[in-house]
Formats: structure tokens, sequence, C-alpha cells
């Protein structure tokens, strides 16, 4: 029985994660959503929980209660979350139990901010204008393709018209996602 749940909360995140795919298939008429930015953060934390386990880092959540509405492409979303959770667990990997990665989010007046924060080694100053290149990446061969920045990016800004940046130095990287609430409603997408 103590196995059998963990199993039902990761199948129950990857039906939350996929929910608004197996509705709407990417390729069909794409309509946006009004979600709960908390339950889609919610799936993409779980997601990654056994993956931490393994790698014996640790992950945290501190999500205001309640987060506001977003008009948005949940699906897209998860995917942009997942990218950043991803690299941050990459980045503290090599630190084992020591390896923290925190997921914030908090409305912030009019939008909701999101920050995937970790203590890893830090992105090197002479690579941050880089980042979010396509095909870039600091990752041995067959550990990355350099996209996931790239698409993390592009599903913020371009299909949702927010913000992603980041912060870094050793110890502490932040990659912070600002959505205003109108989100997609005002690009007409």
């Amino acid at each position: 029985m103590r196995r059998l749940i963990p199993l039902l909360t990761i199948i129950a995140s990857v039906v939350a994660f996929g929910a608004v795919s197996l509705r709407t298939p990417q390729v069909a008429r794409r309509e946006p959503m009004s979600p709960k930015a908390q339950a889609y953060l919610d799936a993409a934390i779980a997601l990654f929980a056994s993956r931490f386990r393994e790698r014996g880092a640790l992950l945290t959540r501190e999500l205001d209660a309640p987060l506001p509405r977003l008009r948005a492409y949940p699906g897209d979303l998860n995917q942009a979350w997942s990218h950043l959770i991803d690299n941050a667990l990459d980045a503290v990997t090599p630190l084992g139990a020591a390896g923290k990665v925190v997921v914030r989010a908090w409305p912030d007046n009019g939008a909701v901010r999101v920050e995937v924060r970790d203590n890893g080694p830090g992105i090197p100053a002479a690579l941050q204008e880089r980042v979010f290149e396509p095909f870039f990446t600091t990752k041995p061969p067959g550990h990355g393709t350099g996209l996931g920045l790239d698409i993390a990016r592009r599903i913020i800004t371009d299909l949702h018209g927010g913000e992603l940046t980041f912060e870094s130095k050793p110890g502490d990287t932040r990659f912070i996602v600002r959505l205003p609430l109108t989100t997609v409603a005002t690009l007409g997408v």
C-alpha cells in the first residue's frame, strides 16, 4: 500500500498535467483556458518529485494561496515549468543532498510571478547572454539539446505575453516568470 500512494500521486499529476491536451489536441483549434495557476504548478512539481528523490536533491514549493486564475494555455505552461525545473535539477544534481530547488509563486500587481531558484554553481557571466539561444547548452553531449530555455521563453513571452528573466551567481540562480492575468486574451492568439 505504501508504494501505491506515490504511484497514484504520479498518475493524478500526469492526468492533470495533460488534461488539456487530451481534450483538445495541440494540432487542432486550441482555446485558452482560465486554469488555477497553483494546480498546474503543483502538477509539474509532482512530476519531478521522484527524480529529485533519485538524485538526492530537495524540491520545495512556496505557493501563495490562492493564486489568481490565468487566461492561458495550461499544457504549454506546464511544458515551460518542466523545462525550468528540469534545468534547476541538473544544476543541483552534483551537490547531492545539499542540492535545493525552490518553486515560488505569488500574485504581483495584475500578474502572477513564478520563480524557480536553485543553489547550483550558477551560470558563468561569460555565458549568460547566450542562455536563451536555441541549441546552446552547457551540458555534456547526450544530456541536453539546448532547447529547453528557448522553448520556455517562447511559451512565456511569445504565446502568453509574459516575461522570463534570470539572475545568477554561484549558489543562487533564479529564473523569474511574470505572467499578466489577461495574458492570452490580450494577444488575440
